[in-house]
């Protein structure tokens, strides 16, 4: 888990006990876990880091151009990360071993709970450091920042809800722009990608079969797809009892 103040933390899920805990520097976005790593960006800092999900050591950072205010993806061997200039970037790697380094200035601590099954010395981790594949995918000139979150579909498009116009753009791998999809008529209506106070919050989610769900958060509902856009269901409405 992640806070607003730059606090991550690992906790142990069958007894609540921290595992380790690092301390970065402002707010910290929700995190992604991918094999035996943990990806997160924090805003504040224009940076993208690699932790190893076990220790909290570092695998490595990446500095971007801009602050983003919400979340990453990971998928087909990249981390895609949107900023609020509109641009979203794709880092990849080499392929080469690294082994998690403690953080200079506050090294990530182990609870005894689970200093058993850690080593003194992490093992070398076969994750790839950072590149730019393909540069950046810039939006900019398209008209569709502010972005929101962001996801790869199992083809490797990346799909950007935009909050200003409530259609999702769609790039191929290389950061060109294919469409921008609107909900289909037979959906449970327009797509609205802001809060209300305003703020860009849409965001979508894939299944390995190529079917999707969008949260089409001004409406305060989900809306189900299937691999070929056709509207399944949606449901949802503002509250605090069940199905709300």
């Amino acid at each position: 888990t992640s806070t607003s103040s730059g606090l991550v933390v690992a906790l142990d899920t069958s007894s609540g006990a921290t595992r380790w805990r690092v301390q970065l520097q402002g707010e910290v976005r929700p995190p992604v876990v991918s094999g035996r790593a943990l990806f997160l960006f924090a805003g504040n800092e224009h940076r993208v880091y690699a932790l190893d999900a076990a220790s909290g050591g570092k695998l490595w950072q990446f500095d971007v151009a801009a602050y983003g205010r919400c979340c990453i993806a990971v998928a087909h061997g990249a981390v895609y990360v949107g900023l609020d200039d509109g641009s979203v970037w794709a880092i990849a790697g080499d392929g080469a071993t690294l082994t998690p380094a403690p953080f200079p200035s506050a090294a990530p601590t182990v609870a005894p709970s689970a200093a058993a099954s850690a080593s003194a010395t992490p093992a070398a981790t076969p994750l790839a450091p950072i590149g730019i594949v393909g540069g950046t995918i810039d939006m900019r000139g398209h008209g569709l920042s502010p972005v929101c979150q962001l996801a790869v579909d199992p083809t490797g498009r990346v799909w950007v809800p935009e909050a200003e116009t409530g259609k999702i753009a769609i790039f191929d791998a290389t950061g060109t722009l294919l469409e921008e999809w609107s909900a289909p008529p037979d959906s449970a209506g327009a797509f609205d990608f802001t809060r209300d106070n305003g703020d860009g919050y849409g965001t979508l989610a894939f299944a390995k079969d190529g079917s999707f769900f969008v949260l089409d958060v001004g409406n305060k509902r989900v809306q189900a797809f299937d691999a070929k856009r056709r509207f399944i269901r949606a449901w949802g409405s503002f509250g605090g009892r069940p199905g709300e």
